[in-house]
């Protein structure tokens, strides 16, 4: 049921009254269930273009049936007032008639009318499955939805077994992401189609199924699938059932990388909607063919048809295909030095997706802007766009986060559902064999103990089993919260406030004594690091040899702000391949930050800062050494208390999310993460420095 909602007009108003006072004065119960179901019969006319309206009718009708007791109307007033709610976008209002209308259904019986009666149930249950999709309650859509196959199977309609409960409950466990049982119950719908020989059931089947196969990379067996469908749909001559089959096709061999089959089928789509007006599809076709063109690198051709794709939709009032349109132009017209042209197209998507919502069109566009702003040279704007990509891109993560933890709830939800089922069915069976069997009352008095010792252990394994799966799910999503958290920090802590502030007054102060070169030499430095702890920071992993890059451009940056007042060595062993073992991002980082801050800035003479990085290849973790010749830890304790005592107080929070990050990866791996802080001295026992010896887990990239 799509949902919209249109204003009532005078008109429709004035035409509602008009009829509920002229109509035919019908005296006794006929004539007022008949005035009734009149009611229901123009409200239905009505419901979906004027749902407001609709409801009008309907509380006319509610007040008649309700006065004269009539049951069979009322659940049906009830039914529709649930659907014109929905209509509205009220989806809460919508539930609720929907339960009234059930609840009535259900004291309805009689054997004249039980088909009837089943089957009219079956529609209000499938009403309220749908309420809760919209309402994102999917564990209670899927449960409702459940409920139908029992009555469908009963009432022996396999079309609305297929249709209303295996197809939708295979796209909820879709949008949550658990392909394996969405494939389960797209497997169901399309045994129904084959045992009722439907063709057009079949071919949705099969491309449902494609789909599935395509968002796990089977690209090849999602040809096979789309293939089948467009052999059944050939013998219906609907065009445009086929022009649905060709892109489906086309957008399988673009995966593929096939871009002459891809560019031969999305043709064949487009010729068919083209000559039939299907100008809602042909957006995406246009689309599809442009990205082809944009991978060969014919970038007029690809310009050409996102530009047809952005005109249809404009015309359609289409803001999500404009937008999408409108990022494929500026790539587009960037690929085709034409950068003038590419910047007002993206900034436009990006408008229109920030207006309206779009989490991941927003992701997409401000990620291409900074890295075009950055390839222009303007700074500034490319990092306003990092910004922004990360903070929508943390959004979207959030999102598929709670998508996660729905899709638990629901497996949860299903799974015991059943194991209830279950045992009911089986004590029911064991009532059944004692009522039927009075003959045998000693043998069955037996029997009923058995079965209640061996229940009751059942049972007891059961609880026992269903608390050490709550015990251990509860464990990981604490172990899956703490981790997130320490995420949402992590930016935080590695885009250190002073750290910025000062880099930007060195760049300041190059600047006022007219040194171009170093200013723009530190410029690029600090933007290359600034944009590296962006990227990093959305992985869970990275080579080693960018930590190491990063580790450089850090102390590059720190030692011209603190004016030469440290030297830096980074030593990677000979035997470690640095491109090959990834390792968490910024880990190392901090250490250093300490070792600078606290050894190297109140040391009277140059220091120096030595980085070791040794394997551990049979335990596979990498020894990192930080060691400096700093004034030590006593020493820095103590100017700390005295900065204290004057009212300078420093808040870090890096070590200590450091530390954490420490205790998740070691529950995580349990290969013995740690962090060992050594005082150095020199022969006459004086403080001479610091040594950190640190034991991060490494992850081979080639079985990643």
């Amino acid at each position: 049921m799509p949902n919209t909602k249109q204003p009532i007009s005078l008109i429709s108003v004035f035409l509602i009254f008009l009829f509920a006072f002229t109509a035919p004065n019908l005296k006794g119960g006929d004539g007022q269930k008949a005035k009734t179901e009149k009611y229901i019969a123009d409200a239905k006319k009505i419901i979906t273009d004027n749902p407001d309206s609709a409801l009008l009718l309907l509380n006319e009708a509610e007040k008649i049936a309700t006065k004269e007791n009539d049951k069979i109307n009322l659940t049906e007033v009830y039914r529709r007032m649930g659907v014109a709610y929905h209509y509205t976008g009220d989806y809460k209002n919508a539930q609720v008639y929907n339960f009234k209308a059930l609840k009535l259904r259900e004291e309805i019986d009689g054997p004249e009318n039980d088909s009837l009666n089943k089957a009219e149930i079956a529609n209000i249950i499938y009403n309220v499955a749908i309420n809760y999709q919209y309402l994102e309650e999917y564990a209670l859509a899927i449960q409702y939805a459940s409920k139908l196959e029992d009555i469908y199977k009963e009432l022996e309609d396999p079309d609305n077994l297929g249709f209303r409960c295996y197809s939708m409950i295979a796209n909820i466990y879709y949008y949550l992401g658990d392909y394996l049982k969405a494939q389960e119950y797209g497997y169901k719908e399309l045994a129904v189609y084959e045992k009722m020989n439907d063709p057009i059931g079949l071919s949705y089947s099969k491309d449902f199924l494609a789909m599935l196969k395509q968002d796990q990379n089977m690209h090849k067996e999602a040809l096979d699938l789309q293939f089948e469908s467009l052999e059944i749909r050939k013998p219906l001559n609907d065009p445009l059932l086929l022009s649905f089959s060709y892109n489906n096709i086309g957008s399988t061999y673009f995966r593929l990388k096939d871009y002459k089959n891809a560019l031969m089928y999305f043709n064949m789509s487009l010729d068919i909607k083209e000559k039939y007006g299907d100008d809602q599809n042909i957006p995406s076709t246009l689309n599809n063919m442009g990205l082809v063109y944009q991978d060969l690198g014919e970038f007029d051709k690809s310009i050409e048809c996102h530009t047809n794709s952005y005109n249809i939709c404009k015309d359609a009032d289409n803001n999500h295909g404009v937008a999408t349109a409108a990022i494929n132009l500026g790539i587009a017209y960037d690929l085709n030095q034409n950068p003038a042209l590419s910047e007002k197209y993206l900034l436009e998507a990006y408008d229109i997706s920030l207006r309206n919502g779009y989490k991941n069109l927003i992701v997409d566009v401000t990620d291409f802007l900074s890295g075009f702003y950055e390839r222009h040279n303007r700074y500034k704007e490319a990092f306003d766009m990092l910004v922004l990509n990360e903070k929508y891109l943390d959004s979207v993560k959030n999102d598929d986060i709670i998508k996660q933890f729905t899709k638990m709830e629901v497996e949860y939800e299903f799974n015991k559902k059943h194991a209830e089922d279950s045992i009911a069915r089986h004590h029911e069976m064991i009532i059944n064999q004692a009522v039927h069997k009075e003959e045998l009352k000693r043998k069955e008095q037996l029997v009923w103990i058995l079965a209640a010792i061996f229940l009751f252990i059942i049972f007891i394994i059961f609880v026992l089993f269903k608390s050490y799966q709550y015990k251990r799910i509860s464990a990981e999503k604490d172990l899956k919260q703490k981790a997130l958290e320490i995420e949402k920090n992590l930016l935080r802590s590695q885009m250190n406030p002073h750290f910025i502030f000062n880099a930007m007054n060195s760049i300041q102060s190059f600047i006022a004594v007219n040194d171009t070169y170093s200013a723009e030499r530190y410029l690029s430095k600090f933007a290359k690091l600034i944009r590296m702890i962006l990227e990093n920071s959305t992985l869970q992993t990275i080579p080693l040899c960018e930590e190491v890059l990063s580790l450089n451009l850090y102390l590059d940056l720190e030692k011209v702000r603190f004016n030469n007042k440290f030297d830096f060595t980074i030593n990677v062993a000979d035997d470690i391949e640095d491109e090959l073992i990834a390792i968490p991002p910024m880990l190392i980082q901090p250490f250093v930050e300490n070792a600078i801050l606290h050894g190297m800035m109140h040391k009277e003479t140059s220091g120096e800062i030595t980085i070791d990085i040794k394997e551990d290849e049979e335990n596979q973790i990498l020894i990192c050494e930080i060691s400096d010749n700093g004034i030590g830890r006593e020493a820095s304790a103590k100017i700390k208390e005295r900065y204290k005592a004057e009212g300078k107080k420093h808040k870090s929070i890096g070590m200590q999310l450091t530390r954490e990050r420490l205790e998740a990866l070691n529950a995580e791996t349990q290969t013995g993460v740690s962090c060992e802080i050594i005082d150095l001295y020199d022969n006459q026992h004086n403080a001479a420095g610091t040594k950190v010896i640190v034991r991060i887990p490494y992850f081979d990239i080639q079985n990643q």
